[in-house]
């Protein structure tokens, strides 16, 4: 099978990938083996990767093995990859290789004898290759390498050098290797070898199958086809995208070349003749084959036992069956069973399944859950009604014994469907409404709610009500829930379930029916809205505390946590049903029990720990093998890490879930959490498609206590469609509000969000006015009471914080500019405080764009940006990225970037570091470095060794983060810039001497918080004005003066007072260590060219209105003249050390002189 034409998925694997080319272009090389079945895209993700590194500066090569005359056609993928690279290479490197043009010039002992010599020019070669460029060699199908490849790759690995830019990729089928393989032996060997390392390629989930669909039918796409495609071809890409050409009827699909059958049924015709028939055995079977079984099969078709085992062995070595753990034979693709048993008709089919069962009947060293498993499945295809019955029964109490919830479920509903089928006999030994509620409960557990409610309901039917009150009672409060999980009642949960109850338990006192009809009372009134929650579930506890029921405890505290939303009662109550829940090992009542935990922090607004106990449950369902309950549980958590901003956690939740959850209460959920996510993320299609499928699954979804309105609200939003939003938000606001003010509130945001976003960025003149009219209308449906915003209690951020967003949103549609600025500060603070990462991220884009507007501090907005634009893209929130960037380009703003690698990228604007606290004595060493002494002076004026002050000075490394460097003076400079604060960040910046020192500036605000940084310059002529400014205006309209100049150090000379290459000058306020001043810089100018200074250790704004005149300094020193020029205010060396040494003992003390006094200067 080739590889897929388009890569899917596979985001974790291609990191790998990347990351590997990535250490092997920066000089550690190796080989990396991508391993796995055929067809499961291994070729597809390194041609992916290999043609990203691929540019002017690198080589990419590729070469393929032959699948047939591998031993005669030597150096086959070596040659191609050689060959090809030099008919595309535009390097003149090809010409020095190959002056004639010919490949002979290249590898020249392919054409004489003895051959062995090629294997060295081919290492010269790719040497060669290496040492011009950063090369990637990608060798496919390594499982048809001949032996002189697989030397010529051994050579390579064994030359593996540092320093060597080669990163070498080999795929190869591990399905296609039978005992004995040269390629065993060769692996074992490469196995050893530290530059070796293997990565093998499993199946792709169902969010991966679901972007193939998309990318073939775009917004026609039905997300229900993704699970059968993924059922069907077990995650494989190749048959997946088989299966949907198979499927398409030409109108949106495009036909496949080769099809399904012919695709699946190619290696099947490869074996002989026994081992199609053997196989064609396994695929009726329809399930895996105990080898017994096949044996004795066999020979009822004429073959023995030795020739059934060769058989297999054959199918294995071609990679079509397996076995599996528990000895048995199956097909290593279900698709495969289904092709080769298609190709039999009905009779043969039956004829065999009858076989097959006497088969398992009298097998006797077989598993005893594969026997019943087998039988029952064989005996209904044969129709054999009475012997399927019983089998299938016997199936599922073996299922239940490992928690097989889904073929405890599937048997049952079988022996269910046989009850009219089977003789009086059989059917007197059950009971059958025993057996149609376990079936129900079985049906619940995996998923199928529908299943599980149309169980339910026929065994109520069967049920006595007037012999069998309390029965009914508990099938009716069964029936309560799941019918709005399945989407099969009303829109609003049901009050007449829990009211039967109640009138069948009438004077019950005793029974636990009666405390869990009224706590489903209770909690079915707090989800509509009515009154009388409190009281009953205040009786249901009365009740349950009465009868000592678990169960009833739980449902009891759970319906009063509910009643009591938003207060720390309710939350205690919701925390004793979780600890309940677990003490009774209940999952079902775990579930339940998160679901108030969940609803209760939420309406306290404890969205992490709300995040944290959802993850602990869902993990916990999950390794109980329940991934229906889990899915429940996870959807919530899902959407709570969305909310939070753990987006990364968030996608690999929704992936996990898209495959496990299987309810439509689940899956719909999901769905939504999909929709928002791919949304926010810039996959409009995606969202689309996810956002239909939830509104499939859950087609009476509540506004309050479903997420359906939520996502549809969100994602129009993200997708540009404000104005549908506020329709949405407008119909609904008033039913939210009457049900739950809090879930009013969080609407209210959105609604300001959708209103700000349609009244400025919509062209037509009416906009803002009719953005204005929905705001109103909503505002008022909302009302005053209770008070919108209000903190649940001390814990609580995230409402503070949603209050402070829609107060500068609504600032924003009203145009109501004065004051803006306030808001959306307000808006950021509030939301960092609460963890609410993407809504952190837009309100730093709002305050930069409204300060941009207002032609207020240019430097702040680029500061508050750049913060936006770093959080935006690790969210991976791509339009908000691209909506910082449009900004930053119409202001000619150069933003940061979060590339570590350093400046190469741009400015980066760095992070202040926690002070760290430095020990007196590396203070005191630190001082040396500062006034410029070696080691030895250090130690000799301390009384230490060198080693000593090497120690010290690692110790100062670790708490600031730093690196040595090739210039020890340049390094002092950097680790006591990190010191005060972060002013300047040398990460990735490349070694240089002190001539070529560069200057940069960084300004703080009065509280201490960065505000903008200005770029470097370049070159070595004094004064020179930085690009970035060229075209930057200062507050008043006037072109803003430089504001850093380069200067080689110890060039000029007038050196101040203190002579000598370690004198100082201060810049802004700032003191320039080992820095020479220049007279003629107008460096430290203010805008009208007057010196900026230090107030209170902190730079003070050079803008309109800052005091240029009054001297104050932290460490009392004046640190600028009052009424001199830039030139005279220098603050010498000496007094910078005395004034630190005065700070000894006193590291907070210590670290502000540092901040006050040392230049941002790299």
């Amino acid at each position: 099978m080739d590889g897929q034409p388009v890569l899917f998925g596979r985001e974790s694997e291609r990191a790998v990938l990347q990351s590997f080319v990535d250490r092997a272009f920066g000089g550690d090389p190796g080989l990396l083996l991508v391993h796995g079945e055929a067809g499961i895209g291994k070729t597809s993700l390194v041609r992916d990767v290999a043609e990203a590194s691929r540019s002017e500066a690198s080589h990419v090569l590729h070469g393929l093995c032959l699948r047939f005359g591998a031993d005669v056609t030597s150096y086959f993928p070596f040659t191609r990859a050689l060959t090809h690279w030099l008919g595309s290479t535009t390097s003149g490197l090809a010409s020095t290789l190959c002056p004639s043009g010919r490949f002979d010039d290249l590898i020249p002992a392919l054409g004489d004898e003895p051959r062995g010599v090629a294997l060295l020019q081919f290492g010269a070669a790719l040497e060669a290759l290496q040492a011009d460029r950063p090369t990637v060699l990608a060798i496919d199908d390594l499982q048809w390498a001949d032996p002189s490849s697989l030397d010529v790759l051994s050579y390579l690995v064994a030359g593996f050098a540092p320093g060597q830019r080669l990163a070498v990729f080999a795929t190869y089928r591990d399905t296609d290797l039978p005992v004995g393989h040269r390629l065993h032996g060769w692996l074992a060997d490469a196995a050893r070898m530290s530059s070796v390392s293997s990565l093998r390629l499993g199946p792709l989930d169902v969010w991966s199958i679901e972007e193939m669909i998309l990318s073939r039918d775009g917004a026609a796409a039905d997300a229900g086809r993704a699970h059968e495609v993924f059922r069907r071809s077990d995650g494989n890409p190749y048959l997946a995208h088989l299966l949907l050409a198979e499927g398409s009827d030409g109108a949106g699909g495009v036909a496949s070349e080769v099809s399904l059958a012919d695709a699946l049924l190619a290696s099947w015709h490869r074996l002989s003749e026994q081992g199609r028939a053997v196989s064609q055995i396994v695929a009726v079977g329809g399930a895996p084959v105990a080898f017994e079984v096949l044996r004795d099969l066999s020979a009822r078709h004429g073959v023995d036992a030795v020739d059934t085992a060769r058989a297999v062995q054959e199918a294995a070595a071609q990679g079509i069956a397996v076995e599996t753990e528990s000895g048995s034979i199956w097909f290593r693709h279900p698709l495969l069973a289904e092709a080769i048993a298609g190709s039999l008709s009905v009779w043969e089919r039956r004829q065999l399944h009858t076989e097959i069962a006497d088969g398992w009947a009298s097998a006797s060293s077989v598993d005893a859950r594969d026997r019943a498993n087998a039988l029952a499945l064989h005996h209904v295809a044969a129709g054999h009604h009475d012997e399927a019955f019983q089998w299938s029964l016997r199936a599922a109490d073996e299922a239940e014994l490992v928690r097989a919830w889904e073929e405890v479920a599937k048997h049952l509903s079988t022996a269910v469907s046989l009850l009219t089928e089977v003789s009086g006999s059989v059917a007197a030994e059950v009971e059958r409404g025993e057996l149609l509620l376990r079936a129900a409960r079985a049906a619940e557990a995996w998923g199928d709610d529908r299943g599980a409610v149309r169980h339910y309901e026929h065994a109520l039917v069967r049920v006595d009500r007037s012999e069998d009150p309390r029965l009914a009672a508990r099938i009716l409060l069964d029936l309560h829930l799941l019918r709005a999980m399945a989407g099969l009642g009303p829109r609003q949960l049901s009050l007449v379930e829990p009211q039967e109850a109640l009138e069948l338990t009438d004077g019950m006192v005793d029974a636990p029916e009666r405390s869990l009809a009224f706590a489903h009372l209770a909690f079915a009134e707090v989800f509509n809205g009515l009154p009388g929650a409190g009281p009953h579930a205040d009786t249901a506890m009365q009740l349950a505390e009465a009868v000592g029921s678990p169960v009833a405890m739980i449902w009891a505290l759970g319906a009063r946590s509910q009643a009591r939303f938003g207060t720390p009662e309710g939350v205690d109550d919701a925390e004793r049903a979780m600890a309940l829940a677990k003490q009774a090992d209940d999952p079902r009542l775990m579930r339940l029990a998160a679901t108030f935990v969940h609803n209760t922090y939420e309406s306290m607004g404890l969205l992490v720990e709300l995040a944290e106990v959802s993850d602990g449950v869902y993990r916990d369902l999950l390794a109980r093998g329940l991934f229906d309950y889990a899915g429940v549980v996870g959807a919530n958590a899902a959407s709570g890490a969305f909310d939070l901003g753990r987006w990364a956690e968030a996608r690999v939740m929704v992936r996990e879930l898209l495959t496990l959850a299987r309810s439509h209460n689940a899956a719909g959920t999901t769905r939504c959490v999909a929709a928002m996510l791919t949304a926010h993320q810039g996959n409009r299609q995606a969202a689309a498609l996810h956002l239909r499928r939830a509104e499939e699954l859950l087609p009476t979804a509540a506004p309050v206590g479903d997420l359906l309105l939520t996502a549809q609200i969100q994602v129009s939003i993200a997708l540009g469609l404000p104005e549908d939003a506020l329709i949405l938000i407008d119909r609904f606001m008033a039913e939210v509000v009457a049900l739950d003010p809090r879930a009013a509130d969080y609407l209210l945001v959105l609604a300001s969000r959708a209103a700000a976003l349609m009244a400025t960025t919509e062209s037509r003149l009416d906009a803002r006015r009719r953005a204005v009219a929905y705001l109103e209308r909503i505002e008022a449906a909302r009302g005053t009471e209770p008070m919108s915003f209000a903190a649940a209690g001390p814990r609580d951020a995230a409402h503070p914080a949603m209050g402070a967003v829609h107060a500068a949103q609504r600032a924003q549609c009203l145009n109501e500019l004065d004051g803006l600025a306030d808001l959306w500060e307000e808006a950021c603070r509030a939301t960092e405080r609460a963890d609410l990462r993407y809504e952190h991220a837009r309100s730093l884009y709002w305050l930069g764009r409204h300060l941009l507007t207002r032609r207020a501090d240019r430097r702040r907005a680029a500061d508050v940006l750049g913060r936006s634009r770093r959080l935006a893209e690790q969210l991976g929130a791509a339009p908000l990225t691209e909506d910082i960037d449009s900004l930053a380009g119409q202001a000619h703003l150069t933003l940061g970037s979060s590339d570590p690698r350093g400046a190469a990228a741009g400015w980066v604007t760095p992070i202040v570091p926690a002070t760290p606290a430095l020990t007196p004595r590396e203070e005191e060493v630190l001082e040396g470095l500062v006034s410029g002494e070696t080691y030895g002076q250090i130690a000799a004026r301390l009384f230490i060794s060198e080693k000593t002050v090497s120690s010290h000075v690692s110790a100062v490394l670790r708490k600031t983060g730093r690196q040595t460097g090739s210039n020890s003076r340049i390094w002092h400079i950097d680790v006591v810039v990190a010191l005060s604060g972060g002013a300047v960040d040398l990460r990735g910046s490349s070694p240089r001497t002190e001539g070529q020192v560069r200057m940069r500036t960084r300004c703080v605000r009065r509280d201490g918080e960065g505000v903008g940084t200005t770029p470097p310059t370049e070159g070595p002529s004094h004064g020179r004005q930085p690009d970035a400014h060229k075209a930057g205006l200062s507050r008043g309209g006037h072109r803003a003066p430089p504001v850093g100049n380069d200067h080689t150090v110890g060039s000029c000379q007038t050196h101040g007072r203190c002579g000598g290459p370690n004198h100082g000058r201060e810049f802004r306020g700032r003191l320039l260590p080992r820095a020479c001043w220049h007279p003629n810089s107008q460096s430290g100018a203010g805008a009208d060219g007057s010196p900026g200074v230090v107030r209170s250790g902190v730079l003070g704004d050079a803008g309109e209105g800052a005091d240029r005149t009054a001297p104050s300094d932290a460490l009392g020193v004046n640190s600028a003249c009052a009424a001199g020029s830039a030139r005279d205010a220098r603050l010498p060396c000496g007094d910078l050390l005395e004034a630190l040494s005065s700070r000894r003992g006193d590291p907070r003390g210590f670290l502000g002189a540092l901040e006050s006094n040392v230049c941002s200067m790299v």
